[in-house]
């Protein structure tokens, strides 16, 4: 796992190093030329985005490894998952997302780590409204299962080919140009560790469905 992380982490690295290394070239030559200031301002601005693409990268890999057991307290997860619908909502509206909540009742008792948790249904939520890319619905529905309380995030995006399905539990395995490709490494880290687990059901060109489950309180 070690050599697998610090080989996709150099290649992670590398690609911001290598744009930034390329775009302050540029910006030496060009006052070598004698350009005007004004005419820099878009080299720098690549400059500093793409640092703070290799730092992203840094604190996701800091996350991944950052060990301790959650804090766990009995939490109702309904409003939990309010919570963080409550965050995504501006980028909901924003891409034209029709966002639907159906929670189960009565509402469940866990005995989780709410910031935790929190995070992962904001990692899945976002994750679905990036993939439909403009338009489409995005479901949030809560269950009871046999001991567990089930939570499914389903969007209607691109879907998952079957041969890439587990590929994206992998360190640093991303769909999106832009990925990190740690957001679901850590959150199924974090649902491992909440005795729980994540199933996934996509079929391409139909969307995806996550379903995060979690032993109920008492059992």
């Amino acid at each position: 796992m070690m050599g697998q992380l610090a080989s996709a982490l150099a290649h992670e690295i590398n690609q911001p190093l290598g744009a930034i290394a390329n775009f302050a070239s540029g910006l030496v030559a060009r006052l070598q030329q004698g350009a005007e200031p004004a005419t820099l301002l878009d080299g720098a601005e690549q400059i500093a985005k793409q640092a703070l693409r290799a730092a992203e990268v840094l604190r996701r890999l800091r996350d991944f490894t950052r060990k301790g057991a959650p804090r766990r307290e009995l939490t109702d997860l309904n409003g939990l998952v309010r919570d963080a619908v409550s965050l995504i909502e501006p980028d909901v509206r924003r891409h034209n997302v029709d966002l639907r909540l159906r929670l189960a009742t009565p509402s469940p008792s866990v005995l989780i780590d709410g910031v935790q948790v929190v995070q992962v249904v904001l990692n899945l939520a976002i994750n679905g409204v990036e993939a439909m890319n403009g338009r489409g619905r995005l479901s949030l529905e809560g269950s009871r299962q046999n001991g567990h309380v089930a939570l499914a995030v389903t969007d209607t995006g691109h879907g998952i080919p079957a041969e890439r399905r587990q590929q994206v539990f992998e360190p640093f395995y991303s769909g999106k140009p832009n990925g990190t490709g740690l957001g679901l490494t850590i959150a199924e880290r974090i649902v491992a560790a909440h005795g729980g687990r994540i199933e996934i059901d996509s079929e391409p060109g139909r969307g995806t469905r996550v379903t995060l489950l979690f032993p109920l309180a008492g059992g």
